[in-house]
């Protein structure tokens, strides 16, 4: 087998670089490298006396009240990002709800999933916003456990 001569040789490896430079273009403008965007208000987490977690498809409850165990849920919606969203025709029920109470009354009240959050929209329908994926594990563990009734 013959040696390729130096100038055929360095134009295969110009074409295989430019091809795969082309490559990284075409791959890196088909996929969703989206920033993560925040959802919601940053709620402080010693402003809130309790926290309580419900679970419509059990139809239970759980309130929190321990400061440090507060601070983690708060801290954890606080840092919710989502990435991309989705409409969903008027619909009625829910999985999930966590609403945050203050000194002088409620402060948030939000529909989550294991990596999402649902807005209501004034028409019935709702916009999903979806997150890191079981990102709100931590909070669905304590909503099928929860056991007081609604």
């Amino acid at each position: 087998m013959e040696k390729m001569r130096t100038p055929a040789r360095t134009l295969v490896v110009a074409a295989a670089a430019v091809l795969l430079f082309v490559g990284v273009l075409v791959l890196a403008s088909t996929q969703p490298w989206k920033p993560a965007k925040k959802l919601l208000s940053p709620i402080d987490p010693a402003q809130v006396t309790q926290v309580s977690i419900r679970n419509g498809n059990k139809v239970t409850r759980m309130d929190i009240t321990d400061p440090a165990e507060i601070r983690d849920i708060v801290e954890l919606l606080n840092g919710f990002t989502y990435q991309n969203t989705r409409y969903v025709p008027p619909a009625s029920g829910w999985s999930y709800i966590l609403d945050v109470e203050g000194p002088s009354g409620p402060v948030a009240s939000v529909e989550f999933g294991i990596s999402t959050i649902r807005q209501r929209n004034g028409d019935g329908s709702s916009t999903i916003y979806s997150g890191p994926p079981g990102y709100f594990r931590k909070l669905v563990d304590l909503a099928e456990s929860a056991t007081d009734p609604l």
